[in-house]
């Protein structure tokens, strides 16, 4: 009895290491299951985004959606400091909002969509919110999102409902955007 048993537990654990590791040849029905159970993060057509629970959670799920979906985005440069007439949710205005291309929305929606880039702990830093970006999702109702390069975070108001989180992972990802969006800008010679 012994013997079968350790048998079934060798095999149990040789198809689980052959599952996880892609090697074992499965029918796509049963792949998809195998997926799921195993958690995999695969389904039967790997396009499909697995959406981010704990992003969706969040913002919420009409403003997530948005962001996600949103093709018409506007990129605002931003002074905390100044005092102006053209406002964009408290901050000052610098030149006209540059509409962004449609790879320049996908990468944006990249990095606002990993969580791996939010800081879900709880703990909030002392230092003071100066967004110098501003991003505008959709044309009728909208999500803004208030980037914090002195702090590393980021804000985001949807229908006057304010979030705000950490995002220190997500910097380096942050400088490339920016500096893509507004190359040659003096502004952002030294962000790094």
């Amino acid at each position: 009895m012994k013997i079968f048993v350790s048998a079934c537990v060798c095999f149990a654990i040789s198809w689980q290491v052959a599952l996880c590791s892609n090697k074992l040849v499965l029918p796509d029905s049963f792949q998809y299951t195998a997926n799921r159970l195993y958690n995999l993060n695969a389904y039967p057509d790997d396009t499909v985004k697995k959406p981010d629970k704990a992003i969706k959670r969040f913002l919420g799920e009409e403003a997530y959606k948005l962001m996600v979906t949103s093709d018409s985005v506007q990129a605002y440069i931003l002074d905390p400091m100044a005092k102006g007439e053209a406002l964009f949710h408290g901050y000052a205005i610098f030149d006209k909002p540059k509409k962004l291309s449609k790879e320049e929305v996908e990468e944006v929606r990249a990095i606002l969509s990993n969580q791996s880039n939010y800081g879900f702990d709880r703990i909030r830093k002392s230092c003071a919110f100066m967004p110098v970006i501003g991003l505008q999702f959709g044309s009728r109702t909208k999500l803004t999102v208030l980037i914090s390069m002195a702090c590393d975070e980021w804000s985001f108001v949807y229908k006057g409902v304010k979030k705000k989180e950490d995002c220190d992972k997500a910097r380096p990802q942050l400088v490339k955007f920016i500096k893509t969006i507004f190359p040659g800008d003096k502004a952002f010679e030294t962000l790094n």
